[in-house]
């Protein structure tokens, strides 16, 4: 997603692909043939400006494509203080799991019910919604 993040702040219609990985096994096919039905579109009628495309794609046959938006999650890490053979510390991250907010128009859900999803996204990152809560804090009306 970074590399079509960056196409499109250049203003270059971009797409990412991803495909489920289900224990170590991966299948390229059917993700090569949405991105190629996925560009084709792009070429014949473009993104709006600074848009990018995330395509995510099921393991095995799919039931078509799907327009979502992105899912929501949690992401859970421990970790532990462990000693080295010198009896210093050293900090171990455990791998991360995912806890999904459900949402039946999420990647996350169309990829689970067998779906190509395909989510518009844009660079702008702003919570707009944060900006009056922002604006009230006592520091946003301070000089440095």
């Amino acid at each position: 997603v970074s590399g079509a993040l960056e196409g499109a702040l250049l203003e270059i219609p971009s797409t990412a692909v991803s495909t489920q990985r289900v224990k170590d096994e991966c299948e390229f096919g059917p993700s090569a043939q949405a991105a190629a039905i996925v560009a084709q579109s792009v070429i014949d009628r473009g993104l709006p400006k600074f848009t990018l495309l995330n395509i995510n794609t099921p393991k095995g046959p799919n039931k078509g494509f799907r327009v979502t938006v992105q899912a929501k999650r949690n992401h859970v890490t421990t970790v532990s203080e462990r000693m080295d053979p010198r009896h210093k510390p050293y900090y171990w991250i455990e791998e991360g799991e995912n806890e999904w907010e459900p949402h039946d128009r999420s990647d996350y859900q169309a990829v689970r019910d067998g779906y190509i999803s395909i989510t518009p996204l844009q660079p702008d990152m702003t919570a707009y919604d944060a900006l009056a809560f922002v604006e009230g804090l006592t520091v946003a009306n301070k000089t440095a």
